[in-house]
């Protein structure tokens, strides 16, 4: 007679842990550390016995930071879960894993479902304790129409979201205007040469247009506006400002035929009494193309005609044979025949006469190859190949410079 056997589902074992990566990306035990810091969480889910004798569970992992779902993962092959794995980052791009943990206490657990074999069962909870991630604020200053443009970058070693708050800048010890808000970022990402975490910034921009010709003091200080990172203060740099120009052109484009010229104007505008010679050159250009500038400088300010000529297909010729010898080996040869007769002594005479017939005949035969000229054949230069091309003119007097682009059509 059949018999029934009903099999139940064995109990499961999940086991949590936390780690980071060293700085030899190497794994570590995680218990706490700066917000933005790598957070790696593994479960391993086993039979009660904490081994996979009687085989390997299926299904997935919820991951929980307190009563928040982070994410479910699928069981792989061996049995374990994770949170993305920041070694599978690629180089140079945007760093994979767990970043955003906020400063406080976290207590993190994992839950398994279950599979038609396994029971459910949750994790025991790991608590971390995450820190508001400290920043080292920077200045730097440059030129501006008029006065200067102060930029302050809060620099951090997170992967987390970037630094919110204001960055309030200082000229010789005295704030200048109001509170600048973060309003850029840049990062995180990983270095393109070795792989390790390049961490967020933040980046805020004050142009001060009341600044007058001469040297100050610049400084800034960043007040954090959350509980992601702390404040900071910048180290004071000397900036200086000095007469300026601007440079623009007539046009954004020039269309040509190849073998034709194209040009336009470029306008330089003076700022705060600049008096400096303009020198310029052009960047960009497709093959066999020039540029000239009428006037070639410009001292102060002015206009200059950027002119750009192109090559059009034509023919040059090549050498296709040149002369092997030079044009006295003839004469070489005759006075060698000429000495090898003379001598011979006058009993061997006869008996060597065939034998300087022959030299002479072969010294003959070297004269005629000697004579030979060279022809040319033509070839065809393609000249300027039609496309189109971005040219940047670059403007420059002493350590000030200024660019502007245009596009160049050939047809």
């Amino acid at each position: 007679n059949p018999v029934s056997v009903t099999v139940n589902p064995e109990p499961s074992l999940t086991t949590l842990k936390a780690e980071t990566l060293d700085q030899n990306f190497n794994f570590q035990p995680f218990t706490g550390g700066p917000y933005g810091s790598f957070v790696y969480l593994r479960a391993d889910v086993t039979d009660a016995a904490g081994d996979l004798k009687h085989g390997i569970p299926g299904g997935g992992v919820d991951f929980w930071d307190g009563s928040s779902l982070l994410l479910i993962s699928p069981l792989n092959s061996q049995g374990n879960a994770s949170t993305p794995n920041f070694l599978n980052s690629q180089i140079g791009g945007t760093p994979t894993g767990l970043f955003t943990l906020t400063p406080g206490s976290h207590s993190m657990t994992a839950t398994y479902g279950g599979d038609a074999s396994f029971n459910s069962s949750n994790s025991s909870a790991v608590v971390l304790n995450i820190t508001p991630a400290t920043t080292a604020t920077t200045v730097a200053s440059a030129g501006a129409p008029q006065g200067a443009t102060l930029t302050a970058t809060v620099n951090t070693s997170s992967g987390g979201n970037a630094p919110s708050g204001n960055v309030t800048f200082f000229i010789n010890g005295v704030q200048v205007g109001s509170p600048v808000p973060i309003s850029g970022s840049q990062g995180p990402t990983t270095n393109p040469n070795t792989g390790a975490l390049v961490g967020v910034q933040g980046i805020a921009s004050f142009t001060d247009t009341a600044l007058a010709n001469g040297q100050y003091t610049l400084t800034a200080t960043y007040a954090a506006g959350d509980t992601n990172y702390t404040g900071s203060s910048a180290a004071p740099i000397t900036i200086k400002v000095q007469p300026d120009f601007v440079l623009s052109s007539s046009g954004s484009a020039i269309g040509v035929i190849a073998g034709g010229a194209g040009s336009l104007v470029l306008t330089i505008g003076a700022n705060d009494g600049f008096t400096g010679t303009i020198q310029l050159s052009c960047s960009g250009l497709p093959v066999e193309g020039t540029c000239t500038f009428s006037p070639a400088t410009i001292a102060g300010s002015g206009t200059t005609t950027l002119t750009v000529s192109t090559m059009a297909a034509h023919q040059t010729a090549t050498l296709k044979h040149e002369n092997n010898f030079r044009p006295w080996s003839g004469t070489v040869a005759l006075m060698l025949a000429g000495f090898f007769l003379m001598g011979c002594p006058r009993k061997r005479q006869y008996r060597n006469k065939s034998h300087a017939l022959l030299v002479f005949a072969l010294l003959l035969t070297i004269m005629g190859c000697g004579g030979g000229g060279g022809s040319r054949a033509p070839r065809t230069d393609p000249g300027t190949p039609t496309g189109s091309y971005t040219v940047t003119v670059t403007a420059s007097s002493g350590s000030l410079s200024h660019n502007v682009s245009f596009t160049l059509f050939v047809q």
